[in-house]
């Protein structure tokens, strides 16, 4: 009887150790969860960016989030990724030739949230009633650019950015010009982003037009311009870069241009990998003087998990520890470009 119930007796206390162990581990979990959910301080707002009527993409619209230096750029097929805290905020979305519109969102913890933006083109005032306010579409005589098309050509700037990415491509302005061969207005109609359509806008606007002519007599005419951008002999950088292709064994990361302590904070997500998704993620961040992150702008991406680590990594690193990089006398903008290469299969 006495073996009996000491053997019941350590039954019980084996059973009483073993919960105690289940429930600390259960806490040590717990722990490690809330942990993380502080760790977690920014939230991915995603969605896209696109023309009311059309329902096309809007590539390079600014989407910020009002009283912060956050912001991001809409990239190809209108999408955009931005981080934001935690918190109610006012998000507000700018495209030229289109009117701006800003929605208010609530960021919860740990929820990927998506935004969309339909904007609508503004409209150029004109009184229909009124043959002096109407700009004609087909006319006898278009209206021609003085020196041509490449005395627009000449005027273009290509972006630094755009040229350390590789941006190639062409931007389709439409442009409206006055009676007296004056630019009045002009829309990106298809852009390629990086800078280029900006670029495009200013060399036409600083462009002087013959006149229009219907019935020989100048009028306003709205027409598509074309504006071409091509490296020729320049992005040598990213070109070397895919020569080593054949070179590699692993998915690999190249800083193009930004600094090179990043490399060791970006990795190539697997998702990436398995859609055998590649090519260049250009950021810019922005600096205050002493050299603390005050603003990260995805200026282009490529999606698949890759924007938001380069983002994140970006956010994170510690610029003013890095010797290589100037202190600035007052805010400053450093343009970052990260080449992502699979191996040649």
């Amino acid at each position: 009887m006495k073996r009996i119930f000491i053997l019941t007796f350590c039954c019980l206390c084996f059973g009483l150790f073993s919960l105690s162990k289940s429930q600390d581990k259960v806490n040590r979990g717990t722990m490690k969860y809330e942990v993380v959910q502080r760790k977690s301080a920014t939230i991915p707002i995603k969605g896209r960016v696109i023309d009311t009527e059309t329902l096309l993409p809007l590539r390079g619209a600014s989407v910020s989030i009002l009283g912060t230096p956050l912001g991001a750029s809409s990239i190809e097929h209108g999408e955009y990724t931005l981080l934001a805290p935690s918190g109610s905020h006012s998000l507000r979305v700018k495209y030229s030739g289109y009117k701006t519109e800003e929605k208010t969102i609530t960021v919860g913890e740990n929820r990927d949230l998506v935004l969309n933006f339909a904007l609508q083109r503004e409209e150029v005032q004109q009184d229909p009633r009124n043959e002096k306010d109407i700009y004609f579409v087909a006319v006898e005589d278009l209206p021609e650019p003085v020196g041509g098309i490449i005395g627009i050509q000449g005027k273009v700037v290509y972006p630094e950015i755009a040229r350390r990415a590789g941006i190639e491509g062409t931007v389709f302005v439409e442009v409206f010009i006055d009676e007296a061969g004056n630019v009045v207005q002009t829309f990106i109609v298809k852009g390629i982003g990086a800078g280029c359509d900006e670029a495009a806008i200013k060399a036409i606007q600083e462009t002087k037009f013959i006149p229009g002519r219907q019935q020989g007599k100048p009028v306003k005419v709205r027409m598509a311009v074309p504006i071409r951008f091509r490296l020729g002999k320049q992005g040598a950088e990213l070109n070397a870069n895919v020569e080593k292709r054949s070179t590699l064994k692993v998915p690999t990361v190249f800083i193009a241009a930004g600094p090179m302590g990043l490399k060791r904070h970006i990795s190539y997500p697997d998702e990436a990998v398995r859609n055998n998704v590649e090519g260049v993620v250009y950021i810019d961040a922005r600096l205050n003087p002493e050299k603390k992150t005050v603003g990260v702008n995805l200026k282009q991406g490529l999606a698949f998990g890759i924007d938001y680590d380069v983002m994140r990594a970006v956010a994170a690193y510690k610029f003013f520890e890095d010797q290589e990089i100037p202190k600035p006398q007052a805010d400053t903008t450093i343009s970052i470009v990260i080449q992502f290469l699979l191996p040649k299969k």
